[in-house]
């Protein structure tokens, strides 16, 4: 069998993360070239962990364009993706997640009839506004791949349900877990200044659903619980994007409980998730890596597409509401036994094999189909 070309497209931070153990099996094998492809959808934060990781893309689109929309955004994804395949040979496309980048590189898959294989297919909402856009995005990618790699088993049943054909799926675990265990086994120290005589809430916003009110409500929120719990040090990294930015240094600047910092390394995330006694997020990534390290998660968002970590009894979605945020924290702070019933390690989403899992598959499809 001759070397088959893979290529890996990425645009954003967590696509970087969940693929770069997927590039790492893939350059270790005989039977494949491996070709990145950065859309530099989200520009600053992608090039600060392809530098981590020391990923080095074989073509960089430079795409991202302050605030961007939605339509030309896709629009320019989907040009520039097509142009660029054409320099390449190309027998699979590998998409990850439910970026806009995804979305392009599949439908560009589907127009040059080029095989496409979508890490973390199958995730669901139920709503097709939240997440926005990303929740109509996987269900349009899933019927567009030739191979459905589910993370768990919840997800394989949703691709049943809607009607995806059970030879395309195959159940793997998520990358992130890959990663995430190999980057936990290393000695790392907090650069940031912690106060170890407070209990640290880790908190992340920053999903496109809860620009505007939603997220000056968490704000609020998150400001009253701080003002009524001396005992607490908040430390938030806070999004580049002008919509997350300006209005979390707006309500929760300048506050000596809370630190607010440039996005974190990855080993620095870890070791901060690591650290913490409970973490607030509206975050997929870290909704699938706080249970590993069996920590409390409050979920700022109206519905979860993980559902595992609800139903494993460590994670409560607990909305944006400023109530609805003040009151979980506090109950989470005040009652030990709720902490204690959150706190337990758990695996729900991986077991830090799942790129093993994919290459296999990868190959035995080749293998099959050629």
């Amino acid at each position: 069998m001759r070397k088959k070309n893979i290529v890996c497209i990425c645009g954003t931070r967590p696509e970087v993360i969940k693929f770069v153990s997927i590039v790492r099996a893939l350059e270790k094998t005989d039977w494949a070239n491996v070709i990145l492809v950065s859309t530099g959808q989200h520009r600053e934060m992608l090039d600060q962990k392809l530098g981590y990781f020391d990923l080095k893309p074989k073509r960089d689109l430079n795409l991202m364009q302050p605030n961007q929309q939605l339509a030309q955004l896709t629009a320019r994804l989907i040009a520039a993706i097509d142009e660029a395949l054409k320099k390449e040979a190309v027998d699979l496309i590998l998409v990850q997640g439910d970026t806009s980048t995804t979305l392009a590189a599949a439908m560009v898959a589907f127009f040059n009839k080029i095989p496409l294989g979508y890490i973390e297919s199958g995730l669901r909402s139920g709503d097709i506004l939240h997440p926005f856009p990303e929740e109509m995005n996987r269900i349009l990618i899933c019927r567009l791949a030739t191979l459905n790699f589910a993370a768990t088993e919840k997800a394989k049943q949703n691709l049943l349900a809607e009607g995806i054909h059970a030879d395309s799926i195959y159940v793997t675990g998520n990358t992130s877990i890959d990663i995430l265990l190999e980057e936990a086994k290393k000695p790392i120290t907090l650069k940031i200044p912690i106060d170890s005589g407070k209990k640290l809430i880790f908190v992340t916003t920053h999903r496109r659903e809860n620009f505007g009110e939603p997220l000056v409500h968490i704000c609020q929120g998150i400001r009253k619980f701080v003002d009524l719990n001396n005992t607490v040090q908040v430390v938030i990294p806070v999004h580049k994007n002008p919509n997350v930015y300006e209005v979390i240094h707006r309500i929760l600047g300048n506050h000596p409980q809370i630190l607010l910092t440039d996005p974190l390394d990855y080993d620095q995330q870890v070791a901060l998730m690591k650290a913490s006694y409970f973490i607030m997020t509206d975050s997929g990534g870290i909704q699938e890596e706080a249970p590993t390290f069996g920590k409390p998660l409050l979920v700022l968002r109206e519905n979860t597409d993980r559902p595992e970590g609800i139903e494993e009894g460590v994670a409560q979605i607990i909305g944006t509401s400023t109530d609805s945020v003040f009151n979980a924290a506090c109950t989470l702070l005040q009652n030990r036994a709720l902490w204690e019933k959150m706190a337990r390690k758990t695996m729900p989403y991986g077991d830090g094999h799942a790129a093993e899992r994919i290459i296999e598959i990868i190959r035995n499809w080749f293998t099959i189909s050629h």
